[in-house]
């Protein structure tokens, strides 16, 4: 029984010698492999900035932080994630460090579909995955997965499994290869070609916003994302972006709920109708990012 006791203590001692190497060099190359590393910069307190943008695709492609700093005279930062949702969008905001009452928090909702589970609006897990090393990242895994938070503690390895081919394709190919959902500039914005579009045939039609679709976990996440900015004393704006050829109708309705003195929602669905400012219908091409961030810059200093 005694030599039992210790060859499992040998075992557990070299599993831990060899387990944590192994761990650190998965979670070192997975991160050398992102295009888009500015989770990484946010977390090592590389970007502090007064206002930071926080959405789905409309905002990652639709707000040009640049253009909201030179007519603010405030420093703005992009932490849009296409195809994400509000829960990750919560996530995103508790990332945050030092957030107080100088901040400005910008969060975008995706109009008719805001509070409806998609294909296309899903918790971006694989986002946060290559910064998994971090345990602010750990905990929102842990808290949006079946991720174990203590069992990601004790083992490395655990903590990285999801990493580890992604680390050998690094070894293999480098970095990931830049496409339009990763080109991103310093700002943390991702601009859509001008001179390509993939806009339909269509109609202008006024669609209504159906709560009965809505899904409470979603309104919740927005309950969640308000009550932490309150607590911190972020001022905080509810937008919609512009939207070709829709007129949102009662969903302006159903949002004034959330408005407050601390809390402004500001519908710009239907400020740019113009084709030319659209790369499809739900997303603004880079000059259309550009004059909607002029617009939404306005909004910001009318105090």
């Amino acid at each position: 029984m005694k030599k039992l006791i210790v060859r499992s203590l040998i075992f557990v001692v070299l599993l831990f010698i060899v387990e944590k190497p192994i761990g650190y060099f998965i979670s070192k190359y997975v991160k050398l492999r992102q295009y888009d590393n500015k989770l990484e910069l946010l977390l090592e307190r590389k970007i502090d900035r007064d206002i930071y943008i926080i959405g789905s695709s409309m905002a990652v492609n639709g707000i040009d932080p640049s253009v909201i700093g030179e007519n603010t005279g405030r420093s703005c930062y992009n932490m849009g994630f296409s195809g994400s949702n509000i829960p990750f969008h919560v996530s995103i905001l508790k990332l945050i460090p030092e957030l107080d009452k100088e901040k400005t928090i910008v969060l975008t909702l995706n109009g008719l579909t805001a509070f409806q589970s998609t294909e296309e609006s899903i918790y971006r897990k694989d986002k946060l995955y290559p910064f998994i090393a971090y345990d602010k990242v750990l905990n929102e895994i842990a808290l949006n997965s079946k991720k174990n938070y203590l069992a990601s503690k004790i083992s490395w390895l655990y903590r990285e499994n999801q990493n580890f081919f992604d680390a050998l394709e690094y070894l293999k190919n480098g970095k990931n290869e830049i496409d339009i959902t990763t080109d991103i500039d310093e700002n943390g914005f991702i601009p859509l070609d001008d001179k390509v579009s993939h806009l339909k045939n269509r109609e202008n039609k006024d669609q209504e916003y159906d709560v009965n679709k809505e899904e409470q976990e979603l309104i919740q996440s927005l309950e969640e994302f308000i009550e932490i900015c309150d607590q911190n004393e972020v001022e905080l704006k509810l937008i919609v972006t512009p939207i070709l050829g829709v007129d949102l109708k009662n969903f302006r309705e159903r949002m004034k709920q959330y408005s407050s003195e601390e809390v402004e929602l500001i519908d710009f669905s239907k400020i740019l109708s113009e084709e030319k400012y659209f790369f499809d219908e739900a997303h603004l091409n880079v000059s259309g990012a550009k004059m909607f961030s002029k617009i939404l810059a306005q909004r910001l200093i009318a105090e």
